[in-house]
């Protein structure tokens, strides 16, 4: 979040992924609304929201992944020309075009690109 919010990289995560979150923070973790919406405000300056279209949908019907939801957030991403994937759950993006990373190996790698050589 601090590299984002210093211009030294860009966070984008799908919409859906936006409603996922308030899920489980909300009704599987109770947190109040009112607070997620502070949360969630307070990022609007650092984290891009790309949106799931139709087209991210029906490609996703028509693709060989095995998790239908991981194949719409790399079709969203695919569109938005996103250069990371980042996920815990990196065996379900074997067929990911984009170089995947778990959250980990995504602070290695930022952390080895700043400052720029």
């Amino acid at each position: 979040m601090t590299y984002a919010d210093e211009g030294k990289c860009e966070i984008v995560v799908s919409s859906l992924s936006m409603v996922n979150a308030h899920f489980i923070c909300c009704e599987r973790a109770s947190m109040p609304l009112s607070i997620w919406k502070h949360k969630i405000n307070s990022t609007k300056e650092i984290i891009d929201v790309c949106p799931i279209e139709a087209s991210d949908i029906y490609a996703s019907c028509d693709s060989e992944w095995k998790d239908y939801e991981d194949d719409v957030q790399y079709f969203a991403a695919q569109k938005q020309g996103c250069n990371y994937i980042v996920t815990r759950n990196p065996k379900d993006f074997t067929l990911s075009d984009i170089e995947v990373l778990t959250p980990d190996q995504a602070i290695k790698k930022l952390i080895s690109l700043w400052p720029p050589k």
